[in-house]
């Protein structure tokens, strides 16, 4: 049976992770965006090089839903029924 150690990428760099260590700090990964303009479509250029989950909050806070499209590993694009402003977390 082979053992295999999990790989990270620590800035930009696979390494490997011996059993039993903690993923390093600077592998959790996370961007903010934020919309000041009124727009149906936001489009984020991230460079977190990979498919992050995404969170939107509106101007007043409230967790608020709308349609998300992964573009590539360093792109997503997020549109709404209504041109709104807010902020995007991607981690």
């Amino acid at each position: 049976m082979a053992i295999r150690i999990p790989l990270v990428q620590v800035n930009g760099q696979l390494k490997e992770l011996p059993v039993g260590d903690k993923i390093p700090t600077e592998v959790i990964q996370n961007f903010e965006f934020i919309q000041t303009t009124p727009a149906t479509e936001w489009s984020i250029e991230h460079n977190l090089d990979k498919f992050p989950s995404v969170t939107i909050l509106n101007d007043a806070g409230d967790k608020i839903y709308g349609g998300i499209f992964y573009n590539s590993v360093n792109k997503v694009t997020l549109s709404f029924s209504q041109p709104i402003t807010g902020k995007a977390f991607l981690n």
